[in-house]
């Protein structure tokens, strides 16, 4: 960048800019031609300003003082920028469960389709957009992420796996309420071909898995360190793809409910909990919680109930549950 200045006789700068065309600068140099013959004085004053402002804006001063930021203070901060921030953006992911540097095409998991396009291949597209009301009290934001995954033959991976498109859609709204009242609602849809499945509702396509879910939030600010929650979900497996055994069977030796049927069917949870901050590291979160499970059909596993121990060849006794937790989590 060219910096054009014009100083008095003594150096001191009267006038400066950049970017002037042949007739703009022409014009410049004679009204301050014009002004120093007419009124020296004025010109004078003039320069002694801006020699004044220029020396003042490189008074840089150390500032002492400990901040305390108050929480509406650094969200009226994040507004200013956050208008700035992509609102549509997108990548490349190494897949839903990076359990593989590429698609397994031999042993344990191997391809048994490897025709089908992109077989080989763990990537997947991620991306989404986010929309802000203009009072900044509701967000919308859309995600998806869709490549390819392998699904077992028969839940066994010694019997091999076929290798199909997984696309998960999920939206997000949020709105605050009040100043201290949020409500959240969370939709996700998603599908994946080749998942050697049974229909699971009237019209769905054979071998093509699919699961949804509803979910509502609700929390309430009761001050900076404390938050108080309540949380009602729907999910729908259709069928039994996505949730299998449960995991207390699955970490059992030998144990061949690992590889039975899923559980196809609705299930709801609701949820209580707590979230408090102490600090700004730590976040300790209470909570107890409700599920049940409303299956497809009277032969469906069962996914609850059973201690460890027990449950070997099949899922659990109960169609629900009631159980509470903690979780301390510290964040760096």
């Amino acid at each position: 960048m060219l910096l054009n200045c014009i100083a008095l006789p003594d150096g001191r700068p009267i006038f400066g800019g950049t970017y002037f065309t042949k007739e703009q600068w022409s014009k410049v140099l004679i009204n301050i031609s014009k002004l120093y013959k007419e009124e020296p004085q004025k010109a004078i004053q003039f320069a002694e300003n801006l020699t004044k402002g220029i020396q003042e804006s490189q008074l840089i001063t150390l500032n002492k003082e400990l901040p305390n930021f108050a929480e509406k203070e650094v969200n009226a901060s994040i507004y200013l920028w956050k208008s700035k921030m992509d609102t549509i953006f997108g990548g490349i992911t190494t897949g839903w469960n990076n359990f593989f540097d590429g698609q397994p095409t031999t042993g344990a998991f191997r391809i048994l389709n490897p025709d089908y396009p992109g077989a080989s291949d763990t990537s997947s597209f991620l991306g989404g957009i986010n929309i802000e009301s203009s009072d900044k009290t509701q967000t919308l934001s859309i995600m998806t992420t869709s490549g390819n995954e392998i699904s077992t033959i028969n839940r066994n991976p010694a019997n091999g796996s076929l290798v199909g498109n997984r696309t998960l859609v999920s939206t997000v709204y949020t709105n605050r309420l009040t100043d201290r009242l949020i409500y959240v609602f969370q939709n996700d849809n998603a599908w994946q071909f080749h998942a050697n499945v049974s229909p699971g509702n009237v019209g769905q396509q054979t071998g093509t898995a699919q699961w949804y879910s509803f979910a509502n939030y609700l929390f309430w600010e009761f001050s900076p360190q404390w938050q108080g929650g309540v949380r009602l979900e729907y999910f729908r497996d259709n069928n039994g793809y996505i949730i299998s055994a449960p995991l207390r069977n699955e970490s059992q030796l030998n144990n061949q409910g690992y590889w039975a049927d899923g559980f196809a069917g609705t299930f709801w949870e609701l949820t209580f909990g707590l979230n408090w901050y102490p600090n700004n590291n730590w976040v300790i979160r209470p909570e107890i919680r409700y599920d049940w499970f409303s299956p497809n059909a009277s032969t469906t596993p069962r996914p609850y109930g059973k201690p460890l121990s027990q449950g070997i060849g099949t899922g659990g006794n109960q169609l629900a549950q009631f159980y509470a937790g903690i979780d301390v989590i510290w964040q760096f």
